[in-house]
């Protein structure tokens, strides 16, 4: 082998070990690094939990609410219709009352005319 071939076959290593290097180089700066990536994903899927637990958390509360609102109505609704039938009793004593006052007045009305009328 003369110097030029050697010097040919170095060269080609040469340019074989820059491409191989570069190759290299650019893979790892294009490529995730798995570690850091899996620890991101990680911390992602631990905080969408978390996110999870609290609206579970929340339907939860809001359930409660529903619930406490649902007993109010049905007590306003029984308050209702105990006032509406307290309100009916009120208005049948009053036409009782009216009746009997009226009444009250005729037999005055009657002694009346009798104090007035001449003695026999």
């Amino acid at each position: 082998m003369d110097v030029q071939e050697i010097k040919g076959i170095v060269l080609h290593i040469i340019g074989c070990l820059l491409i191989f290097y570069s190759g290299f180089m650019f893979g790892r700066a294009t490529l995730p690094n798995n570690s850091h990536g899996t620890g991101e994903v990680r911390q992602e899927l631990q905080r969408t939990e978390e996110y999870q637990r609290q609206a579970e958390d929340r339907v939860r509360d809001i359930e409660k609410t529903t619930g406490g609102v649902a007993d109010a109505i049905e007590g306003s609704r029984k308050a209702v219709s105990d006032a509406q039938g307290t309100a009916g009793l009120i208005e049948a004593d009053n036409g009782r009352a009216g009746a009997v006052i009226a009444e009250c007045q005729q037999i005055i009305a009657a002694i009346r005319t009798r104090g007035t009328a001449p003695a026999p």
